[in-house]
């Protein structure tokens, strides 16, 4: 891939940063389009980063920065989360879901750039189906891969969406499961649990990125009018349980846990998805207890400065 200039969605979050400085890293021109520009300096991982634009809501700030930057490729990661919605949920769920990412094709569309690597999640397979949405969250994101077909059959765009499990690694903010549980640890406050028999998937936020890049460099040998999916899986299944259990083991701690002292979500995953392609090229490297291990020593350095 000769020209490496990309522009990135979603750039201030957890995944986004971390992909845009191993980008920057690896030889590509890394340019973001971010709502909130006031993040920026609190990030260390954008440093690399060339050039930032300010999505305000418009379709013209999208256009206004496809034309300075010229990305020969675009990675969409924004996205608004909400595990169980409330109303008030609504609106941020569909413009940030829906209404931002059409603008994004539209505003690639009529700039002539017609490659993306798109986000979209697990849980949109309940129960190993082809479509069942664990959440209006889910729901969102499949509604708008229909979206993305449009643009495919009848722009000849040219998109890879990487469907996500549970993403993990140091710096998240995100308040996500395996964070929550080392810092509760750390801070001796009780943890307090489903019974916890939930199979989960844990993928290094190390090799998710790689993912990223992987699937743009296969995205540039692909024919127009293509739109392919794939799990970014680790394909090693622990329980919440044994997951917990390995980060008391870990880090030396000997407290009771609270097992089933909540009861489970509705339409809990029990089972991951199993029923997705694999990204030819790609596998998780990064051991569950690696990474962890070096979770724990990250932020017991960041505690004790």
């Amino acid at each position: 891939m000769k020209n490496k200039t990309t522009l990135i969605t979603g750039g201030t979050g957890f995944i986004g940063e971390n992909l845009a400085k191993y980008l920057s890293n690896n030889g590509w021109e890394v340019n973001l389009l971010c709502r909130d520009l006031q993040k920026i300096a609190e990030l260390s991982g954008l440093i690399g980063v060339k050039k930032i634009h300010k999505y305000d809501g418009s379709y013209d700030s999208i256009t206004k920065a496809l034309v300075d930057i010229k990305p020969t490729i675009v990675f969409h990661l924004a996205a608004y989360f909400s595990a169980e919605h409330q109303p008030e949920d609504l609106d941020n769920l569909y413009s940030g879901n829906l209404l931002f990412g059409s603008q994004l094709l539209e505003a690639m569309s009529n700039s002539n750039i017609k490659s993306l690597v798109n986000t979209g999640t697990s849980w949109e397979h309940y129960k190993d189906s082809d479509y069942n949405p664990v959440n209006l969250y889910a729901a969102t994101k499949q509604a708008f891969e229909k979206i993305i077909d449009y643009y495919v059959q009848v722009k000849g765009f040219k998109v890879y969406t990487l469907k996500l499990f549970d993403t993990y690694g140091y710096g998240d903010r995100r308040g996500k499961l395996v964070d929550y549980v080392i810092s509760s640890i750390q801070n001796h406050k009780p943890l307090i649990f489903s019974p916890g028999d939930q199979m989960l998937d844990f993928v290094h936020v190390k090799d998710v990125v790689r993912a990223y890049e992987r699937a743009a460099l296969l995205l540039t040998n692909e024919t127009p009018s293509t739109h392919r999916q794939f799990g970014i899986s680790s394909q090693k299944l622990v329980s919440l349980k044994e997951m917990v259990e390995l980060i008391q083991k870990l880090m030396s701690d000997t407290s009771t846990i609270g097992w089933g002292e909540r009861d489970y979500r509705a339409r809990e995953v029990m089972k991951p998805w199993t029923g997705f392609k694999k990204l030819d090229g790609w596998e998780s490297t990064v051991p569950l207890e690696v990474g962890l291990l070096e979770l724990i020593e990250l932020k017991r350095i960041q505690n004790a400065d």
